[in-house]
């Protein structure tokens, strides 16, 4: 498992875990990520569960950096 580094702006939500799989080729829709909270303000290692099918979800392994 690979984990995404996500760079910490303000506050880092679904749309910019959205955007950090697509640079590695995965789309998303950032309407099927769920975090633990809404928006993650601290850096560190993160989890989220995108719903990719009625039945079928997926762990993804993340960690926000500072810029």
């Amino acid at each position: 498992e690979g984990i995404i580094e996500v760079l910490l702006s303000l506050r880092v939500n679904a749309l910019q875990i959205a955007d950090a799989l697509s640079k590695h080729g995965v789309i998303v829709d950032r309407k099927k990520i769920h975090l633990d909270t809404e928006h993650i303000k601290s850096l560190g290692t993160y989890t989220a569960v995108v719903n990719l099918h009625k039945d079928v979800k997926a762990k993804v392994n993340f960690e926000v950096i500072a810029e």
